[in-house]
């Protein structure tokens, strides 16, 4: 499917309600709306990997070298609902063990994800995985939870090699709350990245309640956004 005039392959258990997009936006502005349901997986039948999650990949419209710095801005509204506790499976009564709202990926899915936009406890934080073993850092963390139905805009300039020359920058709501230099990624790097978006949670066996949100206005590209850190595109209205 195509979206702003990119492609995106759909990662869904593939219900009706699980990839919505809006066709009847005030100028034809993007917005999509995402929904994952306990145990409704993207089963290995439909090309994934046994997990909850819905979500747009944009590997089959951009992709980017290594090396090379790139521009990704995109705006997120929480949709009403449950916490995200666990109320059956391994660990009932604890909160998601991870929720992700906007990825960066590479070409092999064994190495780290180089950066993550996440969503735990509904509070927003970013997040790198480096070399070994995928380790994670957490780059930021929102001093608060966002109330639901909110949006927050978000934009990323960013480079991915596994050198120290890396470079993640991140901007919320015009705030820079990122201004990262350091190794991102794997120091043995896939050939290209690329940007994703959605909803992906886990462990799908805690028996976590329904979530859904709705992601608009997504650019991404080579050329600069920065103008995107001030002057953020309107959400849409429906005609």
């Amino acid at each position: 499917m195509t979206i702003a005039n990119t492609a995106y392959w759909p990662e869904s258990a593939e219900n009706s309600y699980d990839l919505q997009i809006a066709n009847n936006t005030v100028g034809g502005a993007d917005l999509v709306r995402f929904e994952v349901r306990n145990n409704e997986l993207w089963t290995s039948a439909l090309g994934g990997n046994d997990t909850e999650r819905a979500e747009l990949d944009g590997s089959a419209g951009l992709v980017y070298a290594v090396g090379v710095p790139f521009w990704v801005a995109y705006d997120v509204m929480v949709e009403a609902g449950s916490p995200q506790i666990a109320t059956a499976g391994g660990d009932p009564g604890g909160v998601a063990a991870w929720c992700v709202m906007g990825q960066i990926h590479g070409d092999n899915t064994e190495n780290p994800v180089p950066w993550q936009l996440d969503y735990i406890s509904d509070t927003f934080a970013v997040s790198i995985q480096t070399d070994p073993n995928q380790t994670w850092t957490t780059l930021w963390t929102d001093t608060a939870p966002t109330p639901r139905g909110t949006v927050r805009h978000v934009v990323v300039n960013i480079s991915v090699s596994g050198k120290a020359t890396d470079f993640c920058k991140v901007w919320i709501d015009g705030v820079q709350v990122v201004n990262f230099t350091g190794i991102i990624g794997s120091t043995n790097p896939d050939p290209h990245v690329y940007f994703k978006y959605g909803i992906y949670r886990g462990w799908q066996g805690d028996g976590y309640p329904p979530l859904a949100n709705q992601i608009a206005n997504v650019r991404q590209g080579t050329g600069s956004l920065a103008s995107r850190i001030t002057s953020p595109l309107p959400w849409p209205t429906h005609v």
